[in-house]
């Protein structure tokens, strides 16, 4: 089914994505190697919309369908964020990255449980708000990373391991302070916003669905017993 085979080109572009957020030996232009990042997580970010696109139009529903789609967002989205922590000179709390990351592992085992007792989960437009704001976020600190990587090819370096080093190059270019402490803190700050989302849609998610899920939690301890 082509919704299945979008969903699993998804995951297999996430391994592509991070090689090419870091690579700097094979094209030897750490700005093109960014560019080409940002444009695979565009095309993985499409993949989802059109799986879904394909399920809906030709009425495919199937269990495999329904575990794989939200688990290679899962791990689009969760890849992504975490390869963003392995970059010194951008500001990302650690913290709110494994509260994102703690978030998706339970709603993810919520909606395994559902699966497999063939139970509906309730929903609502929150998720989708929260799935908007991480893409919106991971676009905006791409945009922001690739500008980065224009000003240190400028320089002709390879490595930059700290923002004060990096700053020192924008200042050269005589750029705005202004300017540059905003792409400091701008990827901070959205994230923040994006942990809000996750946390306020994952709370509202077990709440509308906690008698189903003490149900089905009940069912399978009747079957243990």
């Amino acid at each position: 089914m082509i919704s299945n085979i979008l969903t699993i080109l998804r995951i297999i572009l996430v391994p592509l994505f991070i090689f090419f957020l870091y690579q700097n030996t094979l094209i030897q232009n750490i700005f093109i190697s960014r560019l080409l990042a940002t444009f695979i997580f565009i095309l993985a970010s499409l993949t989802d919309y059109f799986d879904g696109y394909f399920a809906r139009k030709y009425k495919i529903v199937s269990k495999f369908g329904e575990f794989i789609d939200p688990l290679a967002d899962k791990i689009l989205i969760l890849s992504v964020f975490i390869s963003f922590l392995l970059i010194p000179y951008i500001k990302i709390p650690i913290e709110i990255i494994l509260i994102i990351l703690l978030r998706e592992v339970i709603i993810t085992w919520v909606r395994i449980k559902a699966i497999l007792n063939k139970t509906v989960m309730k929903t609502s437009y929150w998720g989708k708000l929260k799935t908007v704001s991480q893409i919106v976020t991971i676009l905006i600190i791409l945009v922001i990373l690739s500008v980065h990587a224009f000003i240190i090819q400028l320089k002709d370096l390879i490595n930059v391991n700290s923002f004060s080093t990096l700053y020192q190059i924008y200042r050269s270019y005589n750029i705005p302070k202004s300017l540059i402490y905003l792409m400091k803190w701008l990827p901070y700050v959205l994230v923040y916003v994006t942990a809000f989302f996750a946390i306020y849609s994952g709370t509202r998610y077990l709440i509308k669905n906690w008698k189903t899920i003490i149900k089905f939690n009940k069912k399978n301890n009747v079957k243990d017993n």
